[in-house]
Formats: structure tokens, sequence, C-alpha cells
């Protein structure tokens, strides 16, 4: 006999046998029956440009009522990003850093089924950061840092007196600066990002000289 399921679950069949006027014998049979889950799939790849934030896109689930979809993010991404929400197909993923992620797209159904998934890779190109004014005492060495894992170069961009700044590796978002203190600086961060438009971080700073 053949039989076609449509939900997963446990059946027991029996086979009685009949024979004349002999007694019947039966046997039975269990079967643990799992529909497999609806196949996974996700968006295409994408670029995201001067932003912390991504949309991700996966398939619905064809029987919500047993199967379960979660997203995770794979090992070798540049930080832990927060999912909205874990389980729905679409859904946006923050605090994203410059760097690349491969998001996974997971279908579970019954336990008795493999599960299925697809995977999204997402480059991200930070913003440089926002601009901020510095104000010290008698400093004439400090650091300045633009959006962690952002490449792109610092420069000064005004004040009279020319300042010292040190990048390693050349394209790092933070720099080492060396100035004269009594004086004023603007210091400038430009992002370099292939197949992105340039941003900007731009760094007031002013240090002053102690009082005499």
């Amino acid at each position: 006999a053949q039989f076609d399921f449509s939900f997963s679950g446990q059946y027991i069949f029996e086979w009685t046998v009949n024979n004349g006027s002999c007694s019947s014998d039966s046997d039975q049979i269990t079967l643990n029956v799992g529909i497999p889950p609806t196949v996974a799939t996700v968006g295409t790849d994408q670029t995201i440009c001067l932003s912390n934030s991504a949309t991700l896109t996966g398939n619905t689930l064809v029987n919500p009522a047993v199967e379960t979809g979660y997203w995770t993010v794979l090992p070798g991404a540049p930080n832990t990003p927060t999912f909205v929400d874990i389980n729905a197909p679409t859904t946006d993923v923050n605090n994203l850093v410059s760097g690349s992620y491969t998001f996974r797209w997971t279908i579970a159904g019954d336990a008795n089924c493999p599960t299925t998934f697809a995977d999204l890779l997402v480059d991200v190109f930070a913003p440089a950061g926002a601009d901020e004014t510095l104000n010290f005492c008698e400093v004439d060495n400090f650091l300045l840092e633009a959006t962690f894992g952002a490449t792109g170069t610092w420069s000064q961009t005004a004040g009279v007196d020319i300042a010292t700044i040190v990048q390693n590796p050349t394209n790092s978002n933070v720099a080492e600066i060396t100035i004269t203190p009594g004086n004023s600086y603007e210091f400038t961060f430009t992002t370099n990002y292939v197949g992105c438009s340039a941003d900007t971080k731009v760094v007031t700073v002013t240090s002053s000289t102690a009082p005499s």
C-alpha cells in the first residue's frame, strides 16, 4: 500500500489477515513522519553605503503552524549586530560596522527532517562618524578616531600651526596627532570606500596654555 501524508506526526498502521474460518491475525507498524520544511531562500547580496543598518529578506513559511524561521550571523563578522526580529522573514539588522557579514535564514520543521537554509552576504561601508569639538589644556599629543572599521584619510583642514598626523596603517580610522599648545586646529577624516560616495568627520581641536 502507498500512503501520502499532508502533516507531520506519528501514524500507526495495522495489517490484519483473515483466512476463512480461522481466527484473524494482525500486526502494527508505527511511522514517524516528517514533512520537509519550506526550502529557504533569501534576497540578493547587498552593499550598504554610509549606513549602520540593513534590511534582510527571506521567504515566508509555507506551514507556519509547524515551522520556525530564524536569522543568524555566521562567524567571521566584524562585530555582533542586533536583529529587530530574529524570526521575521523580512527584518532590519542594526549596529553594523564596516566589513563583510554573512547572514543565514534557516527554516526548521519536524524533528525528523533536516533544516533548510540560505545565506545572504552584506558588505557594509559605515559613515565616518559625528563631528566633534575637543578642548585641551597643555596637551600636545592625542588620538583622533572615526567610526570603528572605517577606512580613509585624516588631514588638517584649518589652523595656522601645522600639526603632525600619523596613521598606521595609512587608511586606519585612528590617527595620532601632535600639536603645539596655544593653537586651534581642524582635522577631517574622509572615507575612501570603493563604490560608495565619500563621507567626512570634522574634529575641531583647541589646546590652551596654562595661565602663567
